[in-house]
């Protein structure tokens, strides 16, 4: 530890929320296409119900705690099996007849593979694993379409 730690070509995820009030501070600095072509917006109807935390038990917590352990060891290349490596090829073959036609969405869709092999690569590492199976492709997919379907919402909640 301490030495010089050199990464080549490095990508950044940022995971986070944020409400539409505070995304219209940003509105016009967010409307850049780099900005929104690299985001996947999910969209929540307004709710009036209060969340309220259960107690976790303490053996969840170091369940949680012991995958994060594991997925912080983990390094080198997530690759595809090749059932699942055909099945993404598939789907990112045939995108454009689920696409949804709102121009405000193009900088998304030009990005939609990447955001697809980057939710593939999340779902297997936590699983422990570093090939990315036919599940894992259905799941990641099964996440965009869903999502997808209230990105109008939200871009027009922006505007």
């Amino acid at each position: 530890m301490g030495g010089n730690i050199y990464i080549r070509n490095p990508t950044l995820n940022i995971i986070g929320g944020s409400t539409i009030s505070n995304l219209l501070q940003f509105a016009p600095i967010l409307a850049a296409e780099p900005f929104y072509s690299r985001t996947i917006l999910v969209y929540s109807p307004p709710t009036f119900q209060t969340y309220i935390p259960t107690e976790l038990s303490q053996s969840l917590v170091d369940k949680v705690v012991a995958n994060l352990r594991s997925i912080r060891e983990m390094h080198g290349v997530v690759k595809f099996e090749e059932d699942a490596r055909i099945l993404f090829d598939t789907i990112i073959s045939e995108a454009q007849s689920f696409r949804i036609a709102d121009a405000r969405l193009n900088p998304y869709y030009a990005r939609r593979n990447l955001h697809l092999r980057k939710l593939c690569i999340i779902l297997a590492v936590c699983k422990g694993s570093k090939e990315i199976q036919v599940h894992d492709v259905m799941h990641a997919n099964s996440i965009l379409v869903y999502t997808e379907s209230f990105m109008q919402r939200a871009l027009t909640a922006l505007s």
